[in-house]
């Protein structure tokens, strides 16, 4: 089953003659604002491409990972996620994504073990379309909180116990 995405960009010299900002919309959706770095003709103000780039690729693991999650009966309480894409030229004047980077840290609502965690959010990655959509690898780091691993919950509630 294909689906498709469309949107329309719209931008003029009358709008902003100095610096280049467009309007992105698409059906039934906010409207934003884009921009580049002041340096290629951008206001610095507004999102850019890139920045774009990035925020699809955290929302898609994180939207991925929670239906895993919910698919594998795990019950996620937190989610972190730092993603960063560094530019770069290769050949010639065009810069592009030389490498991109997520650094996630989730939490549960139960006892989970870590590598459980590791499983979804690695699974998610690979079911993720602007992961795959990207012309590098995407490098993932996992970290568990260790208050809601298993042994630390059992441990926890031990110690509650006991007092």
């Amino acid at each position: 089953m294909a689906n498709t995405v469309q949107t329309t960009r719209v931008w003029s010299t009358e709008q902003t003659p100095v610096a280049v900002v467009s309007r992105v919309s698409a059906l039934q959706r906010v409207a934003l604002h884009t921009s580049a770095d002041p340096e290629a003709m951008g206001d610095g103000q507004h999102w850019t491409p890139t920045e774009l780039l990035a925020a699809a690729l955290s929302g898609c693991l994180f939207h991925a990972a929670l239906d895993v999650a919910r698919h594998s009966k795990v019950a996620l309480r937190g989610w972190h996620d730092q993603v960063t894409l560094t530019l770069g030229r290769t050949d010639g004047p065009t810069v592009r994504v030389l490498d991109a980077t997520v650094h996630v840290t989730v939490s549960t609502t139960g006892p989970v073990r870590p590598q459980r965690i590791e499983r979804i959010v690695h699974k998610a990655h690979r079911l993720c379309t602007v992961a795959s959509a990207l012309a590098v690898p995407v490098h993932l780091t996992v970290r568990v909180d260790p208050d809601t691993t298993a042994t630390n919950i059992r441990q926890n509630a031990a110690d509650a116990e006991s007092r």
